[in-house]
């Protein structure tokens, strides 16, 4: 069997591929019922019995239009004299004969409900159609089904339709009888004919022959932007309101495809748009124009590059859906997971996303969104973890008195986890995080942006986070240790606490009303907070008299912290990282990040000593337990940039508690150098940064003590 390239017939408009799938189902269901199709580049193969010149005999000579009907609307024809469907009914070819039995079953109808100038109120909608879909030839319930699905006494509409064939003034019906008219030169009381022109015309459309003056004057609407006059429709200033009217036959022919089912999908959960193959509630995120114009819904159509049959790919349409945690993708989101996690049918290469977009005033045009390859991430069933925030956040952004903040950041959150499961990757999925905690914070810090009970606080990251975004950064190994800070049995809780008034109740986070004098973080200087937050635990601590929980579930490299008192650490990405990762539940058990890519360091003996005395536990010095109490002095010294001062407070502190610092000169500095706010700021937010005690004691040359400390977690760890 011949292959046959459909060049005319691309992807990348939806007109494009519905005629592909038209053509496919006209010849497998006219002609050759073992027709086979499939994409091939831009372009789409088709394999039968017909070569070109037989595809171009069959569909000017042979081909059977099905009956594309709309008497519920009032510009559908059937409401005034002289309309394109009057022209069918008085041809006698028998090609049209489908269409003339479903047009007498409706007008039939229309008199038994008396709609005679125009079509009854849109309470008595539902009713005509439900009649009409009992009374209609099996030919034509197919485009019923593929405009609207009465699953519900409110009709849900197929938004590649518009409202049920209509939008604005164009009517897609009456077009497509115009279009047969023109495509097949129709004349009054005779037979359609083959012309030049009409076979011109054909030709252009299928295979992007240049094609001669062979277009009609109309629109093709949603399907066929460039048709319009719009500006920037088309080439020019002004598109020119020219169509080919193949490219609507076809098109529409191919959508018959793509219905809806009412009996499998009826009083489910999953959205009105999702009773239609692959559609869902549309996502301003991830496209050029996303944020700045409205949107009916969104369709989201599969390509294949095998041959397949026009059953196999009806039972693709037909049964076939996208599915996100064993549930229908109800919306952009979730079809762009769905594809990342392989939650769709087998045998696809690439989706391609179109919008039902509003653009020049009450016009919606159908325009392409992107690719989206089908591409298995295994990290991808992370973001169900985010499903619950991500549903209310959408659901609070959506309210007419939503604030312009909360708006922005929930577009921002979609953005970020459509880019994961378009292209993944460590640094897109913790951009997810990243985002996700800003969305918390904007909520945190403007409580006008809170309604009652809605959303929650973000509760439930699972420990697998923190492996999965690692990218082994020296930014992330000090973010990693310093939001799993411990909290203690009285005094400092979790670090979260730090950023937002929350408090745990049970295994969730719930906004707290109580006292804010935990919340010491505001996230514009990463140094500066974290100091404010060491000495926020400090103070809490002294006041319950209990020691000072500074341990973490993640203790940093020493190079780590070496990087951080030289100033080699990128504050603001530090700051970022610790909100993301402080939304992991911190009763998750992740082992310590350790080895990040950076040049080796020690530890200044400076903050080694200061560092001793803030641990919060017992030191073993030889092989006794020795509690080192902190010096409050020594971060008011810290704060004004006398680091020397600081160090020898710590140094006496550790002798009184029996601890000697051995090989280290504690000789004064000189006057220039005596203070340095700099070098004090980034020690004391080194400060609060857990890590292990052994490296500290070789720091001041007990390296035996660091060995008796060694073998002591290990025993601990063995018991």
């Amino acid at each position: 069997m011949p292959d046959v390239l459909l060049l005319g017939c691309r992807p990348d408009t939806a007109a494009g591929y519905l005629k592909a799938l038209g053509v496919l189902r006209l010849v497998a269901e006219q002609r050759d019922s073992g027709a086979l199709g499939w994409w091939r580049g831009d372009g789409f193969v088709l394999v039968s019995s017909l070569d070109v010149e037989d595809l171009t005999h069959f569909l000017l000579e042979a081909y059977r239009p099905s009956p594309i009907l709309a008497p519920w609307n009032k510009d559908s024809g059937f409401y005034r004299r002289g309309a394109p469907l009057e022209a069918i009914e008085r041809s006698d070819d028998p090609r049209f004969v489908d269409m003339r039995n479903a047009i007498g079953v409706a007008r039939a109808l229309l008199d038994r409900f008396g709609w005679e100038k125009q079509p009854g109120k849109e309470r008595d909608k539902a009713r005509f159609l439900t009649a009409l879909r009992a009374e209609l030839p099996d030919p034509a319930i197919r485009w019923l089904d593929a405009v609207v699905a009465l699953a519900d006494v409110d009709p849900a509409y197929a938004p590649l339709f518009g409202i049920g064939g209509v939008d604005g003034r164009f009517e897609v019906t009456r077009v497509f009888a115009e279009c047969l008219i023109a495509a097949l030169d129709i004349r009054a009381g005779r037979r359609a004919r083959r012309s030049a022109r009409t076979e011109s015309a054909l030709g252009a459309s299928l295979f992007a022959a240049p094609e001669p003056d062979s277009t009609i004057e109309a629109t093709g609407g949603l399907l066929a932007p460039a048709s319009g006059d719009a500006p920037n429709a088309a080439p020019g200033f002004l598109g020119s309101k020219r169509l080919n009217p193949w490219d609507l036959i076809l098109a529409i022919e191919g959508a018959l495809m793509i219905s809806g089912s009412v009996t499998r999908r009826h009083g489910s959960a999953s959205g009105r748009l999702a009773v239609f193959p692959f559609t869902v509630e549309p996502a301003g995120a991830g496209h050029a124009s996303a944020g700045s114009e409205g949107s009916r819904g969104e369709i989201w159509l599969p390509l294949w590059t095998r041959p397949a049959g026009f059953r196999e790919l009806l039972h693709l349409f037909r049964e076939g859906r996208a599915e996100w945690r064993r549930r229908q993708a109800t919306s952009a989101v979730d079809m762009a997971r769905a594809i990342a996690s392989l939650g769709v049918d087998r045998g696809l290469s690439e989706f391609r996303r179109f919008g039902v977009q509003k653009r020049f005033g009450r016009t919606h045009l159908v325009v392409p969104l992107g690719r989206w390859p089908v591409v298995e991430r295994s990290e991808v069933h992370l973001l169900a973890e985010l499903d619950t925030f991500l549903a209310s956040l959408r659901f609070a952004a959506q309210r007419k008195d939503a604030p312009t903040a909360l708006v922005e950041v929930s577009r921002e959150l979609e953005e970020a986890i459509m880019d994961h499961a378009a292209y993944g990757g460590r640094e897109r999925l913790a951009a997810v995080l990243v985002t996700a905690a800003r969305a918390e914070l904007t909520l945190a810090r403007r409580p006008g942006t809170r309604p009652k009970g809605l959303p929650r606080p973000l509760s439930g990251l699972s420990g697998s986070w923190r492996g999965e975004c690692d990218d082994g950064s020296v930014e992330f190994e000090l973010a990693a240790a310093v939001s799993s800070l411990r909290p203690g049995e009285r005094g400092p809780g979790e670090f979260r606490r730090h950023l937002e008034p929350v408090e745990r109740r049970g295994s969730h986070w719930v906004w707290s009303d109580g006292p804010r004098h935990e919340v010491v973080w505001t996230g514009r200087d990463a140094l500066r907070d974290m100091g404010a937050v060491l000495e926020r635990r400090i103070v809490d601590a002294e006041r319950e008299g209990v020691p000072v929980p500074l341990d973490g579930m993640v203790r940093a490299h020493p190079r780590a912290i070496g990087a951080l008192l030289r100033g080699e650490v990128a504050p603001d990405r530090l700051a970022r990282l610790i909100e993301a990762l402080a939304l992991i539940d911190g009763s998750t058990h992740q082992r310590p990040v350790t080895g990040a890519r950076y040049p080796p360091a020690v530890l200044p003996a400076s903050y080694a000593l200061i560092k001793l005395t803030l641990l919060g536990t017992p030191l073993r010095v030889g092989g006794e337990e020795i509690v080192v109490r902190p010096d409050p002095m020594v971060l008011g010294l810290l704060r004004a940039g006398n680091v020397w001062e600081a160090t020898l407070r710590a140094a006496r502190r550790l002798r009184t508690a029996g601890v000697t610092p051995k090989g280290i000169p504690m000789v004064r500095p000189g006057p220039l150098i005596t203070r340095d706010r700099e070098a004090g700021r980034r020690l004391l937010a080194a400060l609060l940064v857990p890590t292990d005690r052994r490296p500290l004691l070789r720091a001041i040359g007990h390296a035996e003590a660091a060995g008796a400390e060694e073998r002591s977690e290990t025993k601990g760890e063995a018991s």
